[in-house]
């Protein structure tokens, strides 16, 4: 009996031992399984299978920032550049025009005078019918070395209401005896007339040339400036035209970067589920 008995105790012994044994093996692989799948989970929460791409996108985004910060301010920079030769080039016809049209009212003021000279010359020499120098000529010989000596020319000489006549009785100029030997004459003829009349009008055919001419080259000058100018500006306006299209395209792209930013973040949490559910 006590043999039987200590054989039991030696069966149930040996058993024990084996299932504490392999306890403790199951208890180790379960611990080793429980470390892997902690590993696992911190290696899922710190994995991000679509960083490349997300970083890639996030640097367009931020580039697109620092463009558009560049082109406004290249567009300022050519904005004012264009102001700044506009004026230029406005105060430069100003003073061209200026300088041309005081020189063509210099000429105005030569015509004006032309013509008054040639209007006077011409209302004289209108006067010759019935005038006293009319009269005289017809009438009285050599008064050009009496009385033309000493009468106004364009008051008495071609004045038409003094109702002259020979008197005989009378000495001298009005009853005065003079010695005119001294004066020259300064009357004018109605044939100098004429040709005072013809030299103030060449006169005037040659301001109006003068002015004419003057005129064009006023306008050739004011469009030479104006070409040049446009020369600088035109170039200037073409880039400020591609800088304002290349800011408003600016908000499309950024949006655009944005959304397939957004986008690359929900496929990378599926693919981290996915994961996280094998």
């Amino acid at each position: 009996f006590v043999m039987q008995y200590d054989q039991s105790k030696t069966k149930l012994i040996n058993a024990y031992d084996q299932w504490r044994s392999e306890s403790d093996e199951r208890l180790q692989e379960l611990t080793a399984d429980q470390h892997r799948q902690d590993c696992s989970l911190r290696e899922l929460r710190t994995w991000h299978p679509k960083q490349e791409e997300r970083k890639a996108i996030e640097y367009d985004i931020q580039q697109i920032q620092v463009d558009e910060k560049e082109l406004v301010a290249l567009q300022a920079a050519k904005t004012s550049q264009i102001e700044q030769l506009r004026q230029e080039g406005m105060l430069q016809q100003n003073e061209t025009v200026a300088e041309y049209d005081n020189r063509l009212n210099e000429l105005d003021t030569q015509l004006a005078d032309a013509n008054k000279q040639k209007n006077k010359a011409e209302e004289v020499l209108a006067r010759l019918d019935g005038s006293l120098y009319d009269w005289l000529t017809k009438n009285i010989d050599g008064w050009e070395e009496t009385i033309g000596k000493v009468v106004d020319e364009e008051k008495i000489l071609y004045s038409q209401n003094l109702q002259p006549k020979v008197d005989s009785s009378a000495q001298g100029l009005y009853g005065i005896s003079l010695n005119l030997d001294a004066i020259e004459s300064s009357h004018r003829t109605p044939d100098e007339y004429r040709a005072i009349i013809v030299s103030f009008e060449e006169e005037l055919d040659n301001l109006r040339k003068q002015k004419f001419n003057l005129m064009e080259e006023k306008n050739r000058a004011v469009e030479k400036l104006s070409k040049h100018y446009a020369e600088k500006i035109n170039p200037l306006r073409q880039e400020l035209t591609t800088l304002r299209v290349q800011i408003s395209q600016l908000p499309a792209k950024r949006q655009d970067l944005e959304n397939r930013l957004h986008q690359i973040k929900i496929e990378e949490e599926e693919l981290i589920q996915q994961e996280h559910d094998v």
